[in-house]
C-alpha cells in the first residue's frame, strides 16, 4: 500500500493513549478507578506505521456510549498526528424516532486520500432515508 493511498485501521477496541476519564474513548466505567482501558497492541501499531505513512482514521466499537454510572462516552477524537479515531459502538442500535418509526444507526465518514472530511453518528429509516445524525467533526473548508 502505498503512502498516497488512504489507510484506514478497524479494530475491535480502540488503542491505549485516548485517555483514562469513564467517558473517554476507552475509558473504563465499569469499574472504579476509572482508567484507559485500550488496547496495547494497537497503540505499537499505529506508532510504528506513522513513521512512514499517515493514519487518517482508526475506527473501532466495544466500548458502548452509555456509561455505567450515566452519561456518554465521547466517541470520536482527532489527536496531534491528525489522526482520527472513532468509536461507531451505539448499544441499543435500533432505535424509534418521535413517531415510533424504526431506525438503525451506522457510523459514517467521508474521507478524501488521507484527509477525514467528516465524521457523523446516522440513524436511518426503513427505507434508507437519514433521519438523524450527530456531527461528530467536519474539517474546515468542507
Amino acid at each position: 500500500v502505498s503512502a498516497q493511498d488512504s489507510l484506514v485501521l478497524l479494530a475491535h477496541v480502540g488503542p491505549t493513549g485516548l485517555g483514562s476519564a469513564a467517558q473517554d474513548l476507552c475509558g473504563r466505567d465499569w469499574r472504579r478507578p476509572a482508567r484507559d482501558w485500550g488496547d496495547l497492541d494497537l497503540a505499537a501499531p499505529i506508532a510504528r506505521i506513522r513513521r512512514w505513512r499517515p493514519i487518517p482514521l482508526v475506527v473501532f466499537g466495544h466500548m458502548h456510549h452509555r456509561l455505567r454510572g450515566g452519561g456518554q462516552r465521547r466517541s470520536f477524537l482527532l489527536d496531534r498526528h491528525n489522526t482520527a479515531y472513532l468509536n461507531a459502538a451505539v448499544v441499543p442500535r435500533h432505535g424509534r424516532d418521535d413517531h415510533g418509526r424504526p431506525l438503525r444507526h451506522f457510523a459514517m465518514v467521508h474521507l478524501a486520500g488521507n484527509q477525514l472530511l467528516w465524521a457523523a453518528h446516522c440513524w436511518f429509516d426503513r427505507e434508507a432515508t437519514l433521519r438523524w445524525q450527530e456531527c461528530l467533526y467536519r474539517a474546515s473548508g468542507a
